[in-house]
């Protein structure tokens, strides 16, 4: 496996995280959605990588924007892959 196809996978993973991210976003706004057991599975997936957004930042008005600061970070991170495999 050379490093383009492992780049590959790295940026398809980013991308799919990114768009389970957003949805949990979403649904974040539906409480009763995330009791469901796709909802506490989604919530298990991604949580994790919003704790430490969420020690971080803070919560003004209760407005949480550590899901905004991981989609960020996550396209700095697919982007660099990207170039370093250029």
């Amino acid at each position: 496996m050379n490093i383009t196809t492992l780049v590959y996978i790295l940026v398809q993973a980013i991308e799919w995280f990114s768009i389970i991210v957003i949805i949990r976003i979403i649904l974040s706004w539906i409480p009763s959605v995330l009791h469901t057991a796709p909802g506490r599975l989604l919530t298990q997936v991604v949580d994790p990588a919003l704790y430490p957004f969420r020690k971080i930042l803070p919560t003004p008005y209760g407005m949480d924007f550590s899901p905004i600061a991981l989609i960020i970070t996550l396209e700095i991170v697919r982007n660099l892959l990207i170039s370093l495999a250029l």
